[in-house]
């Protein structure tokens, strides 16, 4: 659990670790971003600026000057003096941009002639390569941003100066008669963005830790919030398991005063409709202890309680278990039973064989229940050395597309409301899907609809060299005869339950005593002795657990069996720590505690 905090706690820091990561490259992106869009607004709106500024040095000055420019150009052309001509339209061009933010002007003819410029030594240069001549020249605007550490304008030399030059198309009744180039300056534009952005810069640092900060607390805030969900979740699953644990204790006690005494009754005295009215008994009372055991199933799924219980196991010994508990019930139903392993490796595995068995006692209930005539089908296939598909296959109702794809959904039922033919929780095939994706396997069906089903499970398996523990074989070793010389000691507060215990051992011709709860249990070792308990463990003045602690803690050695409507395997596990032998779950039948007697007293 400290090692979970360790992690938890690095993890929540890891992740504010990242979003202040993410919000660096986001903050630096955006200043990187920002400073790129104002250049470009900065270029744009300085090229608009000179273009108006060329419509109205267009207007205004170049009809004036257009025909000294021409013969600049024609003298140029000639190699003839132009000077005189410069200098009559120099004085007016400089005049006209005085006022502006324009450090240099040049005017080019459309053959890409410098015919006027405010640095005299550029006259006569040749820019009909220039790619923004070019595209001037199609009517098209193009500035450039540029940092000159020297530059020539009007008014005199000028060093480390941010100018943008715009070549703009001269217009006269909408025919472009030459091209202006004008050079504006904005290093005071610059140098303002610039020094906003330092100071952003600067104070980073300080945004960088309170941002950190805050990103900090709130995941804490946000983690905190959660593990008191889950810490309320999990008070609300526990008080959830403790009521059905209560429930299915409450319940089984009566269940268990049913089915044991149906089991003793004598059935060869019996007319058949009293026979078929037992049976009938017997099987109703069945029927609610599987929905009691898929009751408790589902709620240990639901707050990820559900463990399995791994030990060696033989998968043939399984199968043939489960074919003697089903080959009578299938065929007395006028059915075929087939059982068949393909490919089976005659080895141990690794595996929980309790939880197997519920997944295909699940299928092979419902294929009975299902089919009225033809056969059930059981096959265990080896698909590899450690994945093993076992497939019950039926020739009952089958079930349509619709009913396939929501079989495996808990409380989910081919047919629902008070019409349905047949009952259920709707929970044991979700406890299977459940059970299955434990054993890292999967489930599925295949089913034609007035054909038949193949309900199938794919699980994995270890292979092992241990042994089997001889308990896993008990029912289908053969029964011994138990010796009339023992005295078994009855522990249960329970009326009901202790007279159906007595009459159980009286039946086997069994000597035995009872007592009501722990204390007159240890009461009763003081006096005399027994050579094996069955120990109730919910009881008042002292429980069985630990009644059990103090008869080892004692030096007593005898078999101490729980028999409890406690029936989850936690409790099984409750009751071996505790120093019991052996687990019996009520309701229970009389050939169930003949067999573990046996067990402990062979």
């Amino acid at each position: 659990m400290r090692l979970a905090n360790f992690f938890r706690e690095r993890l929540v820091f890891l992740f504010g670790l990242i979003a202040f990561s993410a919000l660096s490259v986001a903050l630096f992106l955006s200043i990187y971003l920002s400073n790129n869009y104002l250049n470009e607004e900065l270029l744009k709106s300085t090229q608009e600026s000179n273009a108006t500024l060329t419509k109205i040095f267009s207007n205004v000055i170049y009809p004036d000057i257009q025909a000294d420019l021409v013969k600049i150009e024609q003298n140029m052309n000639a190699g003839s003096d132009y000077s005189s001509n410069y200098h009559s339209i120099n004085n007016q061009i400089r005049k006209f941009v005085q006022d502006t933010d324009i450090l240099k002007i040049k005017v080019l003819s459309v053959s890409g002639l410098t015919i006027y410029s405010t640095d005299s030594e550029q006259l006569g240069a040749d820019y009909s390569q220039n790619t923004a001549f070019q595209q001037a020249l199609k009517g098209e605007l193009s500035s450039e941003l540029t940092l000159r550490e020297k530059f020539s304008t009007i008014s005199g030399e000028v060093f480390n100066r941010y100018l943008i030059s715009s070549y703009v198309p001269i217009k006269i009744d909408g025919q472009i008669i030459a091209i202006a180039e004008l050079y504006s300056d904005r290093s005071s534009s610059i140098k303002r963005s610039e020094e906003v952005l330092e100071n952003l810069l600067k104070s980073l640092p300080e945004i960088f830790i309170l941002v950190f900060i805050l990103l900090l607390l709130s995941v804490r805030y946000l983690d905190s919030k959660r593990r008191e969900q889950n810490r309320k979740l999990d008070i609300a699953n526990n008080a959830k398991s403790e009521f059905l644990a209560v429930m299915s204790h409450e319940i089984r006690t009566p269940l268990n005063g049913v089915i044991a005494t149906l089991s003793m009754i004598e059935k060869s005295s019996l007319s058949e409709e009293n026979k078929e009215l037992i049976d009938t008994a017997m099987h109703s009372s069945e029927l609610l202890t599987v929905v009691i055991n898929d009751i408790l199933d589902y709620s240990k799924i639901e707050a990820n309680k559900l463990e399995l219980q791994e030990k060696p196991f033989s998968l043939q010994s399984m199968m043939k278990q489960i074919e003697y508990s089903y080959r009578p019930m299938i065929e007395d139903k006028g059915l075929k039973f087939i059982v068949k392993t393909l490919d089976m490796p005659n080895q141990n595995f690794i595996g929980d064989v309790i939880r197997i068995k519920q997944i295909l006692n699940n299928y092979l209930n419902n294929a009975f229940k299902f089919t009225s005539q033809g056969s059930i089908e059981l096959y265990c296939e080896a698909l590899d050395e450690k994945t093993f598909k076992f497939s019950v296959r039926d020739t009952g109702i089958g079930i349509d597309a619709e009913g396939v794809d929501k079989l495996f959904n808990k409380f989910q039922q081919i047919e629902s409301g008070s019409q349905r033919s047949f009952t259920g929780t709707g929970l044991g095939l979700s406890i299977c899907k459940n059970l299955a994706e434990l054993m890292k396997g999967s489930v599925g069906v295949n089913s034609i609809p007035g054909k038949g089903s193949t309900f199938w499970v794919e699980i994995q398996l270890e292979p092992t060299q241990e042994t089997i523990d001889e308990e896993n074989k008990s029912e289908l070793t053969n029964r011994i005869e138990l010796s009339k010389d023992v005295k078994i000691l009855v522990v249960e507060d329970n009326p009901v339950n202790q007279l159906i215990v007595q009459k159980l051992l009286k039946a086997f011709g069994i000597a035995f005593e009872a007592v009501n709860n722990g204390q007159e249990c240890l009461e009763y070792f003081e006096t005399q002795t027994a050579d094996l308990i069955l120990m109730d463990c919910q009881m008042p003045v002292m429980d069985g657990f630990v009644a059990t602690e103090n008869l080892r803690q004692k030096g007593y050695q005898l078999p101490v069996i729980a028999l409890t409507a406690n029936a989850q395997e936690s409790d099984k596990q409750a009751c071996l720590q505790a120093g019991m032998n052996d687990f019996l779950s009520k309701p229970f039948k009389k050939d169930a505690l003949m067999e573990v007697l046996e067990r402990h007293l062979k």
